[in-house]
C-alpha cells in the first residue's frame, strides 16, 4: 500500500470512530452532505459553474453535484448524519438529495466505477434511499451494500450488487424485481429497456474486493457490532466479520446458493454525463 492510501486508511479508521456515535433519532431536520475523507485529486462538478472544483475534507456538497474520483483516488461522503458513501478509484456519481424532515429522498446515480453505502438508521415510512444505474435501481431501508459497474465474460455491460448486511431490493426497470439477502451478490445485465438478472444469490467473494473496500466494510460492520446489545444481531454481525476476514462468505448467510449462467445480450454502455475539465477551485463561498 503506497503512502497516499496508507494515510487514507488512517482517515477511514478515524472516520469509523465518528460513525460509531449514534445520530439523532428520527428524520434529519435538514439535508447535509459533506466530504469527510478524501485521497488524491477527487473532483466536484456543480450546475452553474463552468469548471470543476477539487474536493477537500469538510467540503459541503449539494443536490445535483457530480463527484469524480480518478484512478488512485478515493472519497467518503456523509449524508444526513447517518448515511455514508465510499467512492472507489475511477468512480463517478451524481447526488440527488430532495425532501425534508420525514420525507427525505436520496438517490446516488452511479455513472462508472464502484460505490459502497452504509445506512446506519432505518429509514422512516416516507423516506427512500437508492443507488441507480440508468433504469436499474437498488432500494434499501437500512443496510450495507456495494454496487459495481463492469462487464461479464461476453463483454456485456453489467451492474453487480453485493449485500454485506441487511437486504437490498433490485428493480431491473423492466418489471423484474429481486430481493438480495445478506452475504449474497447478484449480477444485472443491461438491456436497452432496463436490465435482466443474469446471476443471483451467489456468495460474495470478499477476497476479490479491493483492500481499501474490505477495510471500509470491515470498519462499518465493527461499528454496528459495537453499538448493539441485541444478541441475535451481534451473532449475525460477527458472522459477517468472519466472512470478510477469513474469506468464508458462506458464514454470512444461511441461504442456499443458486447459480445462473448469464444469457448473452447486445452490448450496451451507460452514458456518463459530460464534465468540464478539472481546474483549480474558485474562491470559497462566504
Amino acid at each position: 500500500m503506497n503512502s497516499r492510501f496508507r494515510r487514507f486508511a488512517i482517515v477511514l479508521g478515524m472516520l469509523a470512530i465518528l460513525m460509531a456515535v449514534p445520530g439523532k433519532a428520527g428524520a434529519p431536520e435538514y439535508r447535509s452532505i459533506f466530504v469527510v475523507a478524501v485521497s488524491g485529486d477527487a473532483m466536484v462538478a456543480r450546475q452553474g459553474l463552468s469548471r470543476e472544483m477539487f474536493a477537500y475534507e469538510g467540503m459541503k456538497l449539494q443536490d445535483g453535484d457530480v463527484v469524480t474520483t480518478p484512478a488512485g483516488s478515493g472519497l467518503v461522503l456523509k449524508l444526513d448524519d447517518d448515511k455514508y458513501e465510499y467512492l472507489e478509484p475511477d468512480t463517478q456519481l451524481e447526488i440527488v438529495a430532495a425532501g425534508g424532515p420525514g420525507n427525505t429522498m436520496t438517490t446516488i446515480r452511479l455513472m462508472k466505477g464502484a460505490v459502497s453505502s452504509a445506512i446506519q438508521q432505518k429509514l422512516g415510512p416516507g423516506e427512500t434511499f437508492s443507488v441507480t444505474v440508468d433504469n436499474v435501481s437498488m432500494v434499501v431501508r437500512g443496510t450495507v451494500f456495494r454496487v459495481v459497474l463492469g462487464t461479464d465474460g461476453e463483454g456485456n455491460s453489467t451492474v453487480i450488487v453485493q449485500t454485506v448486511e441487511g437486504e437490498v431490493g433490485i428493480n431491473t426497470g423492466s418489471g423484474e424485481e429481486h430481493s438480495l439477502g445478506c452475504g449474497l451478490q447478484a449480477e444485472v445485465l443491461f438491456t436497452e429497456d432496463g436490465g435482466m438478472l443474469g446471476g443471483a444469490d451467489e456468495p460474495i467473494h470478499y477476497e476479490d474486493l479491493p483492500e481499501e473496500t474490505r477495510n471500509w466494510l470491515r470498519e462499518v460492520i465493527r461499528n454496528q457490532l459495537n453499538n448493539t446489545d441485541d444478541s441475535e444481531k451481534r451473532d449475525a454481525l460477527k458472522a459477517i466479520l468472519a466472512a470478510i476476514d477469513d474469506n468464508s462468505p458462506d458464514n454470512a448467510s444461511e441461504n442456499q446458493t443458486k447459480k445462473y449462467k448469464p444469457t448473452p445480450r447486445p452490448k450496451y454502455t451507460p452514458k456518463p454525463t459530460p464534465q468540464p475539465n478539472p481546474q483549480p477551485n474558485p474562491e470559497p463561498e462566504t
